[in-house]
């Protein structure tokens, strides 16, 4: 995915109820409610896009899920690069006591990755406009995963996104958002090859995270 650069100075909000950091130390962007959260999703962006991009979802996301969501950067802005950096996050947060991986484009495919790998760390997988490599076959896991894609994606092929969903659990949820394209998700401008969206990027991430809170309310429903 080759997008320009996303400024982070406009990306990121300040609210009383709500809070965002950046990490000096591992360059994580933090985006969290001032109250205690049980909730965190660890975020990877998709392939060669800065992570700053991706602010404006996480604070939606994590205002609309009371979580804290964290994204992760990568070396050269290519999760291929640093897959299992994400997988250092939940130390560092020791009082969350839920963890989803998930990520956007090839971000997503690098998240599926780690759960492929090491599944009894996570419990629950996001996929934005992704999909698991044709190796990494999930559909055995007892764990909730989420798909969600914009019906005017540009990048992904909707037969090749539906015939993805096979490597996915059986219960795993998917989500169509009409009118959503490929870049819609994030904050970097249009995309080469991508689609000109029928909704506006803040619209897209509205429906993201409702499709996310109503899947989150459904599985915490069905766990004994």
């Amino acid at each position: 995915m080759l997008a320009p650069s996303y400024p982070a100075a406009s990306a990121i909000t300040e609210q009383p109820s709500y809070q965002t950091s950046l990490s000096e130390t591992t360059g994580w962007l933090v985006f969290s409610p001032t109250t205690p959260v049980s909730t965190g999703v660890v975020f990877y962006p998709g392939g060669k896009v800065q992570p700053e991009a991706y602010a404006p979802l996480a604070e939606t996301i994590s205002q609309t899920l009371n979580a804290t969501v964290i994204i992760v950067p990568m070396p050269l802005n290519l999760a291929v690069l640093g897959a299992s950096r994400g997988e250092e996050v939940p130390d560092a947060f020791p009082s969350i006591q839920h963890w989803f991986i998930g990520g956007h484009s090839l971000g997503g495919t690098m998240a599926a990755s780690r759960v492929y790998k090491h599944p009894e760390r996570w419990d629950g997988l996001v996929l934005l406009a992704s999909y698991p490599q044709d190796s990494h076959d999930l559909s055995q896991l007892d764990l909730p995963v989420i798909s969600i894609i914009g019906d005017r994606d540009g990048l992904i092929n909707q037969d090749t996104w539906r015939a993805s969903l096979q490597r996915l659990p059986a219960t795993a949820q998917r989500g169509v958002i009409p009118g959503g394209n490929h870049a819609g998700f994030a904050d970097y401008g249009p995309q080469e090859q991508d689609n000109f969206a029928g909704i506006s990027p803040e619209q897209q991430r509205a429906m993201t995270a409702e499709f996310l809170a109503d899947w989150l309310s459904e599985e915490s429903h069905s766990s004994p």
